[in-house]
């Protein structure tokens, strides 16, 4: 939408690769199930998720198909919040940030033994016309999110730690 002029700025997860792309730093990947999940013994793993469109879903498959681990589609959702309903109500577990988790979900990158998925970029992207306010905009936005990145790097670099 930005290198179509349908927005002045954005900031988002990914897409470093667009030229409109200034990358900011990078956010953990975390596993994420309600506070009650227990995975069903002898069978595939639930998990639940968006469509297919979804790059976290994407990641998740792929990590879960890398370590042949079994898993099922118990809930697809095309929302964020019919997403965390599935969750919450203990059909699967899903994987995205830690930003905005709701309550009652638990996280971490390798919950329940199962492997880490990694980092993702997160891009602030401009319009090529987008002017002083929209630079000004952008900076807000990348200001207002760098604590989040720098604490998730902190406690990246101590689990680090703690295995060495």
């Amino acid at each position: 939408a930005v290198e179509k002029s349908q927005l002045d700025v954005a900031l988002v997860i990914g897409h470093e690769d667009r030229a409109t792309a200034k990358k900011i730093g990078d956010i953990d990947l975390v596993w994420i199930a309600s506070e009650d999940f227990m995975p069903p013994s002898g069978e595939p793993l639930p998990i639940s998720v968006l469509g297919p469109q979804c790059v976290f879903r994407r990641c998740v498959v792929q990590q879960l198909d890398d370590a042949r681990m079994p898993y099922r589609i118990a809930a697809t959702s095309p929302s964020l919040d019919g997403l965390w309903a599935a969750v919450l109500g203990g059909l699967g577990i899903t994987a995205r940030t830690v930003l905005a988790l709701p309550h009652g979900v638990v996280h971490g990158e390798s919950l329940l033994g199962l492997p880490a998925l990694g980092t993702f970029p997160i891009t602030l992207h401009r319009n090529s016309d987008s002017n002083a306010v929209f630079d000004r905009m952008g900076a807000l936005l990348t200001d207002g999110l760098m604590p989040r990145l720098q604490t998730s790097a902190k406690a990246r670099s101590r689990r680090i730690g703690r295995k060495t």
